[in-house]
């Protein structure tokens, strides 16, 4: 956790997250095994044999290596922030050589609450928050002492927020019968 003047950063900290490197090197070498072997189904020193198992073996290669090749590029780390002076919770993929992209925006004023679920006994406990629509986002991970001063630096950025329009109402009321 990070705190400056109007921002709480929080970075998610687990086993995955303490080896992206070599998580993300894993992943991309097995992705590129993958296309390898679904290349190779059409190579001349492949047995020839029925046309349908050499397009079973490619795009069972090719759909298998898509989210290998997608987390290793990508990134397996997560950066949270609340910014209190741009009004906004945003949440970034990092990768292990500090590549930011940016997976959520969302205004402070839509998020309805700021949670801890906390862990059994010496497992860590999770800090989360809803957004308006009831959506649960992650936002880390932490031993929970460090999660509850996180939970405090949040709770007072969301006071700080404007308040947001009420809802609309998303339910069609029901027509009104003729035989009523």
């Amino acid at each position: 956790m990070t705190q400056s003047v109007g921002q709480v950063r929080l970075l998610r900290e687990g086993p995955v997250e303490r080896h992206a490197r070599a998580v993300e090197i894993g992943a991309c070498l097995a992705g590129l095994l993958l296309v390898t072997l679904a290349i190779l189904a059409w190579s001349p020193l492949a047995p020839h044999g029925v046309a349908d198992l050499r397009i079973a073996v490619t795009l069972s290669g090719l759909s298998g290596a898509w989210p290998l090749l997608r987390l290793g590029f990508g990134g397996v780390r997560y950066e949270t922030v609340f910014d209190v002076g741009s009004q906004e919770v945003r949440q970034y993929r990092i990768t292990a050589g500090g590549r930011a992209r940016a997976v959520l925006t969302l205004p402070l004023g839509l998020v309805d609450s700021v949670h801890i679920d906390r862990g059994p006994a010496g497992r860590p406990s999770h800090l989360a928050a809803r957004d308006a629509a009831g959506k649960r986002i992650h936002i880390g991970t932490a031993p929970l002492a460090q999660l509850e001063r996180m939970h405090v630096e949040i709770v007072t950025a969301l006071r700080a927020a404007p308040a947001r329009a009420p809802r609309r109402r998303r339910s069609v009321p029901r027509a009104q019968t003729a035989l009523a």
